[in-house]
């Protein structure tokens, strides 16, 4: 009775695993990697595992202004599409034909490594747009404040 009922219990335990682990990966697949963040703007994730690169391009028309992002206080986040992967990214691609960088949009992402470009076409940087930033040198064509 003892061994059957411990079957039992670990066939139980095992199909709880899977399913769990089912669901977890498909979290994960699931997980948005492009989408629009401003006027003629997109962005992408590319890479794997905590090894991201976010990059944002001008594509078709539009102005190449990208949006204003909030900060949320009590979660220390932005509403940023990309946000959910903020800990992964480590290299910011901006390219050009980008005209603004909105308020907050990479606020306390302290993993970028490496250079990081500011294209000439920028010309304005929104409020605490790299608040918190670490990790980068740079490239900008005008006086920008990394906190």
């Amino acid at each position: 009775m003892k061994k059957k009922m411990t079957k039992q219990f670990l066939s139980k335990m095992t199909l709880w695993c899977v399913i769990t682990f089912l669901a977890c990966s498909t979290n994960v697949l699931n997980a948005q990697t492009s989408g629009e963040c401003g006027s003629g703007l997109t962005w992408t994730l590319t890479g794997s595992g905590s090894n991201l690169t976010l990059t944002i391009s001008k594509t078709g028309t539009g102005t190449g202004a990208m949006t204003d992002f909030t900060f949320n206080s009590s979660t220390q986040t932005t509403n940023t599409p990309w946000n959910s992967q903020s800990g992964n990214i480590k290299t910011l691609v901006l390219q050009d034909g980008i005209t603004s960088i909105g308020d907050n949009a990479f606020r306390n992402y302290g993993n970028f490594t490496g250079n990081l470009t500011i294209p000439n076409s920028v010309t304005s940087v929104g409020t605490l747009a790299f608040y918190g930033c670490s990790g980068f040198t740079g490239n900008y064509p005008f006086q920008i404040q990394l906190y």
